[in-house]
């Protein structure tokens, strides 16, 4: 294969005649530049670029996360298929690895959750559970952080989809229903958004979460204290989007008679807040 383009010293974007391809391992761009010849069997990793918007999330991903937190996903990926006896594809690693990155700057700026639906994941699937929490701890360890309870949550949800296939944008056909209401009061609000966008990706994957726990009748109702001072500046600097955010959470409530807590209606706040500027 031909190297395109080198990230780093452990990840380059190469091409043969048949495919684009992201090869990760380390030392694998050392020393290299784009033109040089490089074999995939040198990788540890190798991410396939399946389509225009595929390749476009993973490179945005790439110029954006810093390099060692793909050498801790690595790590992670590694002992979750050597605990749970599986094979993880790179969907996988890459949606952890935006999930991680994004989960630093949140606690790095202070801003800490409660549990939500801990107790239960670690009720029903107690494997996942416990490797979840391994797995935050090697977070901690790696950049020297506390995280809250709420991190094992999400990170056992990443297990679930990959590990036991759990596909929450397919539990039933109410799931699509609302994400199609959600995007659609939000496109009549902001109709320039760019839905190519890696924020409207993540913004999709919590619509599609949130949708799932609302039909499951598994979302949380916690009202969470902490979160009241950080409404106040967003609401006076953001009072659009605040305004939206109340008409989707009534508009669920109402259809599903189902209460939307704090930190439930605090995440679609800030995701809406990123596509929409």
């Amino acid at each position: 294969m031909i190297i395109s383009r080198v990230y780093n010293n452990n990840v380059v974007e190469a091409k043969d005649l048949a495919r684009t391809v992201i090869l990760q391992g380390k030392g694998i761009g050392f020393g290299k530049k784009a033109g040089d010849f490089i074999s995939a069997r040198t990788a540890s990793k190798i991410f396939e670029l399946a389509d225009r918007k595929h390749y476009r999330m993973i490179r945005e991903i790439l110029e954006e996360v810093p390099e060692d937190y793909w050498d801790l996903c690595i790590r992670i990926q590694d002992y979750t298929e050597d605990t749970l006896q599986v094979k993880l594809n790179s969907s996988f690693y890459l949606s952890l690895l935006d999930h991680i990155y994004i989960a630093v700057k949140r606690v790095r700026k202070g801003i800490e959750l409660s549990s939500i639906m801990t107790t239960e994941i670690e009720l029903y699937y107690e494997d996942i559970y416990r490797v979840a929490k391994h797995i935050v701890s090697m977070m901690e360890e790696h950049f020297s952080l506390h995280f809250d309870d709420s991190e094992v949550y999400f990170i056992s949800v990443h297990l679930l989809e990959s590990v036991m296939h759990l596909n929450y944008s397919e539990v039933s056909s109410k799931v699509k229903e609302i994400v199609q209401m959600i995007e659609k009061m939000v496109q009549e609000e902001f109709p320039s958004i760019n839905k190519e966008s890696l924020d409207y990706s993540r913004f999709l994957i919590h619509t599609k979460r949130f949708a799932n726990l609302v039909v499951t009748g598994k979302i949380s109702d916690t009202q969470d204290t902490k979160l009241d001072d950080l409404y106040l500046p967003l609401k006076q600097s953001y009072g659009k989007q605040y305004l939206l955010v109340d008409r989707i959470i009534s508009e669920v409530s109402k259809q599903y008679n189902f209460p939307v807590g704090t930190n439930e209606k605090f995440y679609l706040f800030i995701h809406i807040i990123k596509i929409s500027q």
